[in-house]
């Protein structure tokens, strides 16, 4: 019986991963804001600042509901835990049903760029989501692909 378990800066990283990619994408939408104003200045229909005043406004607002959000869900995110044993994944995770997938209902093993891992049971509702700050994160995957590996052909 193996377990893994969220690292203890997991929460950390995981929450300044989100934080920057919100600001990357609001940061997107206030340069295409200031074109869009300067486009309209050029053509006298209305004031240069009023759209990137309310982009920076939104991005604040999203930001800091991101941030109490992610607060309010530490205690979720720092107990979830990934057991591997007697043929089946175990994901449980405070407030969350858990979820269990025998091996020989895993159909696929799905890794982002990021380094994060989906495990795809055979039916919709059996799909475990693996973040890539996760204590022994290399033996975890490894164990998997051998699963995976085991069980697709």
């Amino acid at each position: 019986m193996n377990q893994f378990r969220l690292s203890a800066d997991g929460f950390q990283k995981t929450k300044k991963y989100t934080l920057s990619r919100v600001f990357l994408f609001m940061l997107l939408a206030f340069v295409g804001s200031i074109f869009v104003s300067y486009s309209n200045y050029q053509n006298k229909q209305g004031s240069i600042l009023f759209l990137p005043t309310g982009v920076i406004g939104l991005t604040i607002i999203l930001m800091i509901g991101i941030n109490w959000v992610m607060n309010r869900s530490r205690e979720s995110m720092q107990s979830y835990t990934l057991t591997l044993k007697d043929n089946t994944i175990i994901r449980e995770q405070l407030y969350l049903p858990t979820i269990t997938i025998p091996y020989s209902e895993v159909s696929d093993l799905r890794i982002s760029r990021n380094g994060s891992i989906r495990i795809v049971g055979a039916e919709a509702t059996t799909r475990i989501a693996v973040s890539p700050y996760i204590e022994k994160y290399d033996d975890l995957l490894e164990a998997l692909k051998s699963i995976a590996a085991d069980e697709t052909r």
